[in-house]
């Protein structure tokens, strides 16, 4: 749960080298982003049961990308030995088996294309779609290396936006379309819409299977607010399967502020969305969440009484890994007992923090 800047960095070099990195997700019970899982690079993986159902060690959250079997797992155990056992240490070996398998199957395809395939062949369980359990689902590796990739089908790997924009400024968004079918597609459009309403539009010429292009779209707001933007990439002819052609998220025009759950409905959500200098106005409630700060805000409860951080299984409740971050207006509290955790709060290796009228119950510690 301590974020590394070395290891982030080894791990960028490798994702700019074409690697495909999968880690475990971690085995605590908790939503609390775990590293190098819960980088943006990185296939988190979490573990299932003989049932295939998530195991209730499991590390869960919007940062899981793929579930795999991770219970009672008989293999190596120490020089000469071997044995049973479970975590995600177990399931995300899986992982890698079936995307090596798939990657030889499929040798002309690139890193990127592969991630997007073990999505696309896992067994969706839990909630249809995405789910912060099984994330894209189970892996199957027979299907992974036996079913064809669709005729047609262009989606959006990434996008990049701007948190904060001022009224009159252009706000311009990138977005990474992949063509994961395997014809040829041509004329493929994309669309930057605001609350709805298309702004501005792009046309790709020419994409070949597995290529990817980076286009780029732009909005001029001329008044304060939130814009809620959603970049769309209209399906092309025979497209069936359109879950990936769309990505949203907020712009704040004028203002550096985010209200939970105004705005977002999570904590988490608003730090994850915000720029460094927002504010984070959140009211009052229970808020059932592992937080980790990264950048340099400030995070305000409506009533110390009212407005409860309740931390899910083991490790930190919020995790402080960025200087110049107030937090104020909070009960924080632990959903586990006093054995299952280590810190309330815990001001990682950083500077100019104030944190303070925060209620700390059930033992919770403040750590620095």
């Amino acid at each position: 749960y301590i974020y590394s800047a070395l290891i982030h960095e080894a791990i960028q070099y490798a994702h700019n080298h074409e690697v495909l990195v999968i880690a475990a997700a971690g085995n605590e019970g908790t939503n609390q982003k775990s590293f190098p899982a819960a980088h943006d690079e990185v296939v988190a993986v979490s573990g299932t049961t003989q049932f295939d159902t998530a195991a209730s060690w499991t590390n869960f959250g919007n940062w899981v990308e793929l579930a795999a079997p991770g219970e009672e797992i008989y293999s190596t155990y120490g020089p000469g030995a071997y044995g049973y056992m479970s975590g995600t240490s177990m399931a995300c070996p899986h992982v890698v088996g079936v995307a090596a398998l798939a990657w030889s199957h499929f040798k002309d395809k690139t890193r990127d294309w592969l991630r997007l395939w073990l999505q696309y062949t896992a067994d969706d369980l839990g909630d249809v779609g995405f789910d912060e359990y099984y994330g894209y689902g189970r892996i199957n590796a027979r299907k992974a290396v036996e079913e064809s990739p669709p005729d047609h089908d262009v989606l959006i790997v990434s996008w990049d936006k701007p948190a904060y924009v001022e009224p009159g400024n252009a706000a311009v968004v990138s977005t990474k379309v992949l063509n994961f079918g395997a014809e040829n597609e041509s004329d493929v459009v994309v669309q930057l819409l605001v609350n709805g309403t298309v702004q501005n539009s792009t046309i790709i010429d020419s994409l070949e299977p597995g290529e990817s292009v980076t286009v780029n779209c732009s909005w001029t707001p001329t008044s304060g607010g939130v814009g809620n933007v959603t970049s769309y990439v209209v399906p092309v002819s025979g497209e069936t399967r359109v879950k990936n052609n769309a990505v949203f998220g907020p712009i704040f025009v004028g203002t550096k502020t985010v209200k939970v759950p105004v705005h977002l409905s999570t904590i988490q959500e608003a730090v994850d969305a915000a720029d460094p200098g927002f504010t984070i106005l959140v009211d009052g409630g229970i808020y059932t969440e592992s937080l980790v700060i990264d950048k340099s805000l400030s995070l305000t409860g409506e009533n110390r009484d009212s407005t409860i951080i309740r931390g899910l299984g083991r490790g930190m409740v919020v995790h402080v890994i960025a200087d110049n971050v107030n937090i104020t207006g909070f009960t924080v509290e632990h959903s586990g007992t006093a054995s299952t955790y280590y810190s309330g709060i815990l001001l990682d290796e950083v500077s100019n923090c104030s944190v303070y009228d925060n209620y700390l119950s059930d033992l919770s510690l403040i750590h620095i």
